[in-house]
């Protein structure tokens, strides 16, 4: 008994911070996988990480689902309304992890386990009247459960937008938290972040350029991230993007591998009825693959 509860101990401490950082890597939605090709700003499926982008989207339903290369997948719905002068959303996003082998320190087979994650997501935003400005804030609670043991916080992103002609700039504090319940006695809150993006309508050509910076102050830690979207044939966009965030890991490797190692593409149909996206994501050398559908009413 004494062995497998070290096991099952040794287990909450590694993915707990797997279930902590989904908060920070929502690969639930298929535009928006590892942060490449979906940009914060761009209005097509943004999945409003920002809760100011409600303002700009059509009322509808969206549906998205992740599958990975092992036994992980992923999954989210998500929907946004209006009501008089007041645009609101509801994200319901789950992550799975699969079924583990308990074993005991001598690995013998003792029973199995799962892990799973699930973030029920509110969203308000509003326009300033008569200024191109848009504030809002997303709350939600995240709950999280690794053989029986639970992990649950609320989170809080405020954020604001700056609507400057074919200018954009957002302004967000991102999962501000507040632990309810902790995998172990010492509060491990999610690691909350300041985030700057600004996005830019290139008129000579039909694409949407994206760039967005996010600190980290808990760890001290940055992320640069570059996202791309081309309009092609009106209703086709393409997704292009990439990040930073592994450079820092990868350091015996050159520049052209670094800058590859985090990249995600995707397709994207749209039509006055809803639209359909195709995304893939290489994480580190596997690559993932997401599908999801939106439907305006």
């Amino acid at each position: 008994m004494k062995s497998s509860l070290l096991i099952i101990t040794m287990l909450i401490f590694l993915l707990s911070d797997i279930s902590n950082s989904q908060i920070n890597q929502p690969w639930t939605n298929s535009t928006t996988m590892g942060y490449a090709g979906g940009g914060y700003l761009f209005d097509i499926a943004n999945n409003f990480r920002l809760s100011s982008m409600i303002t700009k989207a059509k009322r509808g339903i969206y549906f998205s689902s992740i599958n990975y290369p092992v036994d992980i997948n992923g999954s989210s719905i998500l929907f946004n309304s209006k009501f008089r002068d007041h645009f609101y959303s509801f994200l319901v996003k789950s992550v799975n992890y699969g079924t583990f082998d308990k074993r005991t320190i001598n690995n013998e087979l003792i029973g199995e386990y799962s892990a799973d994650d699930l973030l029920l997501q509110f969203g308000y935003a509003k326009n300033l009247k008569k200024r191109n400005i848009s504030y809002g804030i997303n709350s939600g609670i995240f709950l999280s459960n690794i053989d029986n043991v639970n992990y649950s916080s609320l989170t809080f992103s405020p954020s604001i937008i700056f609507f400057n002609g074919p200018i954009k700039t957002g302004i967000a504090i991102m999962n501000y938290s507040i632990v309810l319940d902790s995998y172990r006695l010492n509060d491990e809150s999610i690691k909350n972040s300041y985030l700057l993006s600004a996005s830019s309508n290139i008129t000579q050509f039909p694409i949407d350029i994206e760039i967005d910076h996010e600190f980290f102050p808990k760890t001290k830690s940055s992320i640069s991230r570059l996202s791309a979207q081309l309009r092609f044939k009106e209703n086709i966009y393409i997704n292009l993007g990439t990040s930073s965030k592994k450079f820092y890991q990868q350091v015996d490797m050159n520049f052209i591998k670094d800058f590859f190692y985090d990249v995600g593409c995707g397709i994207t149909y749209n039509t006055s009825y809803g639209n359909f996206n195709f995304s893939t994501y290489s994480y580190g050398y596997l690559f993932i693959y997401g599908l999801g559908f939106q439907l305006f009413f």
